[in-house]
């Protein structure tokens, strides 16, 4: 399914639906409406700030496990901007943990500590320094204003495993000890393999 919005072309892809779909229907605890929505607000995030910054999306791609955002190649960010655009997702899930938080001690609302909570997580994962993820993405684009783009890929790939690693020791961990609560484990496996494409292709063209 393709729509427009600001003249953004957007696909949602079937696939995106689906998990959706199931994930509300099978999920009891009202956790993954949140998530949805937190994860909604962060994509949103760094599509506005591609429009700030004055480098409107042209296609938009909903898929499983985020969003692909293709700009126009008339209008490049550069470096320093495109840091920016890849922290302002993150920055949003941490404005939104203040403002769940505060108001749910102002006026004593319990049940926002879960928004709060999923927000925090969901900001605070995705500005891990793995090349994937918003953070790895960031200080990929920082280095690049200081570094050759090959040295500034080299130290991106070995800060990326360097996390990663004890990440994914610990998802191991929380796995066996939470009567095999797979939820990180998948998502950390997720990663590695995005890592890995990411790597192979850089391999290719530099190779």
């Amino acid at each position: 399914m393709e729509c427009k919005f600001l003249g953004c072309r957007i696909h949602i892809s079937v696939a995106f639906v689906t998990l959706v779909a199931v994930t509300i229907i099978l999920d009891r605890s009202g956790m993954a409406a949140w998530t949805i929505e937190s994860a909604f607000l962060h994509e949103s995030g760094h599509f506005i700030a591609f429009y700030f910054l004055g480098c409107p999306p042209a296609r938009v791609e909903l898929l499983p496990f985020g969003m692909r955002m293709e700009t126009s190649k008339e209008a490049p960010l550069g470096y320093a901007k495109e840091a920016v655009a890849c922290l302002s997702g993150p920055l949003v899930n941490l404005a939104l943990f203040l403002l769940f938080s505060m108001l749910g001690r102002t006026f004593g609302l319990q049940w926002m500590a879960v928004p709060a909570a999923v927000n925090l997580v969901l900001g605070t994962f995705n500005l891990l320094p793995i090349v994937p993820l918003d953070g790895g993405q960031a200080l990929f684009c920082v280095l690049c204003l200081f570094l050759e783009e090959k040295w500034a890929n080299r130290i991106s790939c070995v800060l990326s495993v360097a996390v990663l690693l004890p990440v994914a020791i610990l998802a191991f961990y929380i796995m066996l000890r939470s009567g095999f609560n797979i939820t990180l484990l998948v998502t950390v496996s997720y990663l590695v393999l995005l890592f890995a494409k990411g790597q192979w292709r850089v391999h290719r063209i530099h190779g």
